[in-house]
């Protein structure tokens, strides 16, 4: 079972690392060529918002039986994804020399395209397992939030090295071998096969969403925000506020990851536990506090360990409540597109906002605020999820 779960864990990391080059490979490239990345950052955002808009739509329309089958058959359209992002790739490798910065902006909106399809159908794929009792909650959740975090960081460190020493030519060919083990591999896995699940009219019409599931959507959306932020913050405090060595940030970035990531070792409980929401928020809340105020080396790099751990015990947990909460295929299919366009709107929307701010504003004092503001908002929300978790049962 282990072994199939680092398996798993293994090619879903290497084909999500795609998202992460795209961002970093284009982004430097787009800066080569003297474009703007408040422009990137608007595509990106409106290429995420326009599927996500035309699914609620089109879920009234003739469209509606094309979501439909993304609804219920998730693996293969991930797979199809996938193979899409092949060929966008393929034209972009074929049309390497001679891309502008608008063409760059057009290859964006077209990845970012892919990327949330992918994700939507990765999220829905997964809510399918738990429904079908394939998988527990916990497991899927510690599977798909390990492989984003695992797919992030080696993807940001392979798109910059690629685009580095192949331009845009060594990007295309590294994201069609990521493309190809996502269009491929996962036919062979069991946590990715194409289930058939039969529901009732009454629940492939059922919209009905409990109060502490959105909590858990917006868990998920504030620790997504906070995170985005202090990547975006630390590199600047850490440059020119604490004057810190390149190695002595990359220690803490790297201190971050890895409490990210340990996560899913250690978390192994099916059951939802309240009590983790609760100090897990208020832990977050206090490590980036710390990373704000002190400037003892060794004490920022614990907190960033313990920003990353507790971050990522709260979008587990969430997920794992979200994942527990699916009723059918179109429900899976919905809350799936939710999740990825809050991943993908915070990609792009927070490098806008962080730049202003930081133009206004010293970063240690934004970290501060940004801290105050996740463990307060997670704490609320753990409050008020709590409270309704247990009025259902009184």
């Amino acid at each position: 079972m282990m072994l199939h779960f680092i398996l798993a864990l293994i090619l879903l990391a290497t084909t999500l690392a795609s998202d992460a080059m795209i961002t970093v490979g284009l982004t430097w490239q787009v800066l080569k060529l003297g474009g703007s990345t408040a422009i990137l950052g608007l595509f990106m955002f409106v290429t995420s918002c326009l599927p996500f808009a035309l699914q609620k739509i089109g879920e009234k329309t003739r469209a509606a039986e094309w979501i439909r089958y993304m609804n219920q058959n998730p693996s293969r359209t991930f797979s199809q994804m996938r193979t899409l992002g092949i060929c966008f790739a393929f034209v972009a490798l074929l049309l390497s020399h001679h891309l502008t910065v608008w063409h760059l902006y057009l290859l964006v909106s077209l990845f970012t395209f892919v990327i949330f399809c992918s994700n939507r159908s990765l999220e829905a794929n997964f809510s399918l397992q738990v429904l079908n009792k394939k998988i527990s909650g916990n497991l899927a959740s510690r599977l798909q939030q390990s492989a984003v975090q695992l797919g992030a960081f080696g993807g940001a460190g392979l798109g910059g090295f690629l685009v580095d020493h192949g331009g845009i030519t060594g990007l295309s060919l590294g994201l069609i071998v990521t493309f190809l083990v996502g269009g491929f591999a996962f036919r062979f896995l069991k946590y990715f096969e194409n289930l058939k699940f039969n529901v009732s009219e009454d629940q492939i019409s059922s919209r009905s969403v409990a109060l502490p599931v959105w909590c858990s959507f917006l868990n998920v959306a504030i620790v997504t925000i906070g995170i985005w932020s202090f990547n975006i913050l630390v590199p600047i405090l850490a440059q020119r506020e604490r004057g810190w060595t390149a190695s002595e940030f990359g220690m803490m970035d790297a201190l971050a990851g890895l409490g990210a990531v340990l996560v899913i070792f250690f978390l192994k409980e099916s059951r939802i536990r309240w009590s983790l929401f609760f100090f897990s928020a208020i832990g977050l809340g206090l490590a980036e506090l710390t990373v704000g105020v002190w400037t003892w080396i060794p004490l920022v790099c614990l907190s960033a360990f313990l920003a990353g751990w507790f971050g990522n015990v709260i979008r587990v947990h969430a997920r794992q409540d979200i994942y527990q909460h699916v009723k059918s295929p179109e429900q899976g299919g919905r809350f799936g597109s939710t999740l990825s366009w809050i991943n993908l709107a915070s990609r792009s929307l927070v490098p806008l906002v962080m730049g202003v701010v930081c133009q206004r504003v010293s970063a240690s004092y934004a970290i501060l605020v940004v801290g105050a503001l996740m463990g307060l908002g997670s704490l609320a929300l753990y409050i008020y999820a709590y409270s309704k978790t247990q009025a259902s049962f009184s």
